[in-house]
């Protein structure tokens, strides 16, 4: 009897490790599927704070007005530099994050400019990058990052310091945004920038109780409308979201003390009827679109 209680517990407990052993397996196949989803979830929130970042700036800035030739008028501080590398010690990057790139709006171009730090080693360095840096940008072997970007993008990077034969590395995001600006008109629909009406200003006659301008275009203004005038000189002639009086074809008249006469030249830009702006900020993370949107007043 007790030689078969014995031979049932040798049973049971191989039983046992058995299963303990497949439960083991089945947690940590578990475990390694998660990781990968856990570090897609934390790159996600890593670019969205980013974005944020970005959105932050923006609103600490003044209300620009923009223009089809100026159709984003806000510019993020993609320069700098993290600290200043110095010898001595094991070595390390010591650079912990990067300044957000910005994207061209139409022909205009944002640079970025960034110079990567380390410490230790004997003082002399040399970097690299894997895989290449967006294009627009390229490391130099003195550890500065220098070009304009020409899309959105985040993605994660592995910059290497090498000093005295031996190469230390760091991982870093770099996320560049697209900023989008537009523009609500009396109908409260909302368009880019880069389509607001313009013209050219060919003669100008000023009263001292109002400016009558004579413009070239093919869009015609109206009473109610309202413009921002620049590149004229004298500049007292140059507005900023001035109500149309009245109008005709060719021809509109905004009340000014201004007095005198000026001939061709200026642009005129048709303002919405009210100064609000709604700006997107996004940056693409592979296929995946991040976005903010915010207001601005002036």
């Amino acid at each position: 009897m007790k030689r078969s209680e014995t031979g049932e517990s040798l049973i049971e407990v191989v039983v046992a490790a058995v299963i303990m052993g497949i439960l083991g397996l089945t947690i940590v196949g578990a475990i390694v599927a998660a990781k990968p989803l856990s570090d897609k979830v934390n790159l996600t929130g890593q670019a969205m704070a980013n974005v944020n970042t970005a959105a932050q700036q923006i609103q600490l800035q003044s209300f620009h007005t923009c223009s089809p030739n100026n159709p984003q008028p806000y510019a993020l501080a993609a320069t700098g530099m993290q600290g200043a590398s110095t010898g001595g010690g094991p070595l390390a990057v010591a650079t912990n994050s990067l300044p957000i790139g910005q994207a061209p709006s139409g022909a205009i171009g944002f640079p970025f400019s960034f110079t990567l730090s380390a410490t230790g080693g004997d003082g002399t360095y040399s970097w690299s990058v894997s895989p290449s840096l967006p294009t627009g940008l390229a490391l130099s072997a003195s550890g500065v990052i220098s070009g304009t970007p020409i899309a959105a993008s985040t993605a994660v990077y592995k910059f290497g310091v090498t000093s005295n034969g031996v190469t230390m590395t760091k991982s870093l995001l770099l996320t560049i945004v697209s900023i989008s600006v537009q523009v609500n008109d009396s109908s409260v629909s909302w368009s880019s920038c880069a389509a607001v009406p313009k013209a050219t200003i060919t003669s100008a006659t000023a009263t001292g109780s109002a400016i009558t301008y004579t413009y070239s275009s093919a869009t015609t203004f109206v009473a109610g409308d309202t413009v921002t005038i620049s590149g004229i000189s004298p500049s007292g002639f140059n507005l900023v979201s001035a109500p149309i009086v009245s109008a005709t074809s060719n021809q509109f008249v905004v009340a000014s003390t201004v007095t005198g006469t000026y001939a061709s030249g200026g642009e005129v830009g048709l303002t919405k009827s009210v100064n609000v702006q709604q700006i997107t900020i996004s940056t693409l993370l592979g296929a995946r679109q991040l976005s903010r949107t915010i207001v601005a007043a002036i």
